[in-house]
């Protein structure tokens, strides 16, 4: 195969054009389409959010527990309310970081 060779047919030109043209069922679809795609982000995002705030607001809660208590029993039960914040963000987190060694031989 040389260089110079086409990998694709030449273009028809006696095509019509409504052929060529979008349909308005193919419209409708694509805009349902794209519809479904933005409201994911926008949860995705919301939730994000929500998960970032739940580790501020745990943070802020554990403080208070600690200061509030006092002794080794308020430290730890301040810590452990901190760690349920970063748990549930971790957890949130971890589909992006878990990888499935069952489909690591494929190639995309």
């Amino acid at each position: 195969m040389s260089l110079t060779t086409e990998l694709y047919p030449v273009t028809p030109t006696d095509v019509p054009a409504e052929l060529t043209q979008a349909t308005p069922g193919f419209k409708r679809e694509v805009r349902k389409v794209m519809g479904a795609i933005l409201l994911f982000i926008f949860v995705y995002l919301l939730l994000m959010a929500a998960s970032l705030a739940l580790v501020a607001g745990c943070f802020v809660l554990g403080l208070k527990i600690i200061i509030n208590m006092g002794g080794l029993i308020g430290i730890l039960a301040g810590l452990g309310v901190a760690a349920v914040g970063v748990m549930v963000f971790i957890f949130f987190g971890e589909v992006h970081i878990y990888r499935n060694p069952r489909r690591s031989n494929r190639k995309y």
